[in-house]
């Protein structure tokens, strides 16, 4: 069981590791574009954010199933439904994906709001991947203040 306990500390450390990383550049990304808002500046700097947003978000959810499974092995709380944090991080990762395109293909005319506010679908995405990793952290904080612990 001790190598089994290693892995389960070692793959959740890394699917928390990755959706946090994830979830900070997603933000950042925001922040960029306010700053580019600001200074009618280029979106590329966000545009790279959310590109390696999805990609950690994408790399904790192709985690959160091993992480489930060693859970269980270790005798964890069934209770547990690691299929709604999988399908919180599906839903985060291809909606930041599809902002991150959708901003990539804003015209050059105009000033960078007007451009976007002329895309109501961005926004929309946007929208879809605030609340789907908003959700993802709710369920975060809930599996830990469940202190969820495993058999030694």
């Amino acid at each position: 069981m001790p190598g089994v306990r290693e892995a389960y500390i070692t793959k959740l450390a890394s699917y928390c590791r990755d959706m946090f990383t994830g979830t900070e550049l997603y933000f950042g990304a925001h922040a960029k574009i306010e700053m580019a808002v600001l200074s009618d500046g280029s979106l590329d700097e966000a545009i790279e954010l959310l590109k390696r947003s999805e990609k950690s978000l994408e790399d904790a959810k192709s985690l959160i199933g091993s992480v489930a499974s060693l859970h269980e092995q270790l005798g964890g709380s069934e209770t547990v439904d690691f299929g709604v944090q999988f399908d919180n991080l599906v839903l985060a990762a291809k909606a930041v994906g599809t902002a991150q395109m959708e901003l990539g293909l804003l015209g050059e005319s105009g000033t960078v709001q007007d451009k976007l506010w002329d895309q109501p679908t961005l926004t929309d995405n946007f929208v879809i991947a605030t609340e789907a990793i908003m959700a993802a952290m709710a369920w975060q904080s809930s599996f830990a203040a469940q202190r969820v612990s495993v058999a030694v």
